[in-house]
């Protein structure tokens, strides 16, 4: 589940970091309208290190695993503020100003996999190539917002720092991310309206692709308008102790048909296990599969275990369950 902040200014960034001016060698090397993203430290505002990014063909790399972080720095079109992109904003959104609750910052971020390790993307589902295109694929992890004040709109941009925005939302699917996962990340700009119920309002349609007048159900919205954004890429993740090779795949995935897998640790032999799964329904429009899969040591019945796994082949299913069975059955062998 994604959590939703509204941050403080004293938590989310020291008055003194807002106080220097923008490095123009950020601007002069990645442009406006872009997310930066550092795996190693906070992108100081007023001084620029190249040392803290890799990046290459528009895409920032970070290492994966249980010591994985980022911090992210959005750099907005150059020669604007946080209180004239809103305005922008507010001018998009003109039919909901009327309403206006609070004007707001968002930083955002989508994860190419679940937290299973399935991959998301590919075929309907694209990975972003504009400003204004948003992952289809799945709802954003991560929804950090911040309220904006009279002094926040002279800002040029603004940071979102690891422990204190992103890591409870992101750490999770970092932390056993495989090299070539992504992250999109969308910082936004606008408001939030609270349309008395009964009344029109503007909605986006992400199937027309264009803003609609709809009833409102008199709920709270948000008027968010992409001003930056940036991919991220894992390019060391998290390695496994324990992997696996099929010996014998089963004839038939009924949960009866019985296969056998070779179990490996550290890239050596350790057992051999017997192999059961059961396809037991598939999500038909994602593909993945929802599977039982049993597991037990080929020379010893005591060491077994069931599981369900949502995966798109009886492979993917295995791989996912086999550390789990392999850390509680034959981590003390």
């Amino acid at each position: 589940m994604r959590t939703l902040m509204i941050a403080c200014f004293c938590v989310f960034l020291s008055h003194a970091g807002f106080a220097a001016e923008l490095d123009q060698a950020y601007l002069k090397t990645f442009g406006g309208g872009k997310v930066i993203v550092s795996g190693k430290g906070v992108p100081a505002l007023g001084m620029y290190d190249p040392s803290q990014f890799t990046f290459k063909d528009g895409i920032f790399f970070i290492p994966g695993g249980k010591n994985g972080f980022f911090h992210a720095r959005a750099l907005l079109p150059e020669g604007k503020t946080i209180g004239q992109v809103i305005d922008d904003a507010k001018k998009k959104f003109s039919a909901n100003v009327k309403f206006l609750e609070e004007e707001i910052t968002a930083f955002r971020v989508w994860c190419s996999h679940d937290e299973g390790g399935n991959l998301k993307v590919g075929g309907q589902y694209k990975w972003p190539a504009s400003m204004n295109d948003e992952p289809g694929w799945a709802s954003n992890i991560c929804d950090f917002q911040t309220t904006v004040d009279q002094e926040k709109r002279g800002w040029v941009g603004q940071a979102a720092k690891w422990e204190d925005n992103l890591k409870s939302d992101v750490e999770r699917y970092l932390v056993k991310a495989r090299a070539g996962t992504k992250f999109f990340v969308q910082f936004s700009v606008g408001f939030s309206s609270l349309t008395p119920g009964g009344q029109m309002e503007s909605k986006w349609d992400s199937i027309l692709n264009k803003f609609v007048q709809v009833k409102s159900q008199g709920l709270l919205s948000y008027n968010l308008m992409p001003v930056a954004v940036g991919t991220v890429e894992v390019a060391e993740g998290y390695t496994p102790t324990w992997t696996w090779k099929m010996l014998a795949k089963p004839s038939k995935e009924d949960g009866e048909a019985e296969g056998l897998i070779s179990i490996l640790k550290a890239g050596k032999e350790f057992c051999q296990a017997k192999v059961r799964v059961k396809n037991k329904y598939t999500n038909t429009q994602s593909g993945i599969i929802n599977w039982d899969v049993s597991l037990q040591h080929s020379t010893d019945e005591s060491k077994r275990g069931g599981f369900d796994a949502d995966a798109k082949s009886l492979e993917g299913a295995i791989e996912k369950v086999l550390e789990e069975f392999a850390e509680r059955e034959l981590a003390e062998q």
